[in-house]
């Protein structure tokens, strides 16, 4: 499982949807009137222009480029990737994991570069006098709009590496999908219940009684190309 982050972390490829839940029951007699409440359940990426040509365009082009390796999952979420790439047969001399990333990536920073540059001037506008000179005003794009925005000025869309996991153990590969699959609703509890408990990785835990400090371990075996920790 690859998983790729956008740089500054940046909602550039989509925006979290939260339904609303209508009251049921005693609650929708009581009170027909009252504004349902969210729930996670049933929450959704809604992508932006950008998120579904990566969806529809990049992702595509890996196995149109590489025959033997085929993308069989994605989840694209606000600020980040993550894809379930099998590679079937040993890849062609002199290419890697690293080189299909690399080209996955500068594809996706096309299209994102094509999304952000600004419309070219109408030629029949007819001519008018220009307004005196005046001081702009710098101009501003909300977070996450694909025109306009820039990932903390980065050259790239994506921050540099990436985080792969390798398919050891029986039943991991339900796993990995399932855990795709939740992702938004995960999310939406972040943002719904942002008090509930957190999980935390690589911690060091102090023992009573002058018990010994033990380091947390990730259950998952894999490789890491970057000391990062997404929201799981």
């Amino acid at each position: 499982m690859l998983t790729l982050v956008v740089a500054g972390r940046l909602p550039m490829l989509g925006r979290l949807i939260i339904p609303a839940a209508e009251p049921t029951g005693v609650a929708a007699i009581s009170a027909p009137t009252s504004p349902p409440a969210a729930t996670p359940a049933g929450s959704y990426i809604e992508l932006t222009p950008l998120g579904r040509a990566i969806r529809d365009d990049e992702i595509q082009k890996i196995s149109a480029i590489y025959k033997a390796v085929k993308v069989w999952k994605l989840c694209i979420m606000p600020d980040h990737i993550h894809m379930i790439v099998r590679i079937s047969e040993d890849l062609p001399n002199g290419i890697h994991l690293g080189d299909i990333v690399r080209g996955f990536k500068a594809g996706c920073t096309q299209a994102w570069r094509r999304f952000s540059a600004p419309a070219a001037p109408s030629v029949s506008a007819p001519a008018t006098t220009p307004a005196p000179a005046t001081t702009p005003a710098p101009a501003t794009t909300p977070a996450g709009s694909p025109a306009g925005s820039s990932p903390a000025g980065s050259p790239s869309l994506f921050e540099s590496g990436y985080n792969d996991l390798i398919l050891l153990d029986d039943g991991q590969l339900d796993n990995w999908k399932h855990y795709l699959d939740d992702n938004p609703r995960r999310l939406a509890i972040k943002r719904l219940r942002p008090y509930y408990p957190q999980l935390r990785r690589h911690c060091r835990v102090a023992l009573p009684a002058g018990g010994q400090q033990l380091p947390t371990r990730h259950p998952a075996e894999g490789c890491c190309h970057r000391p990062y920790c997404l929201y799981r």
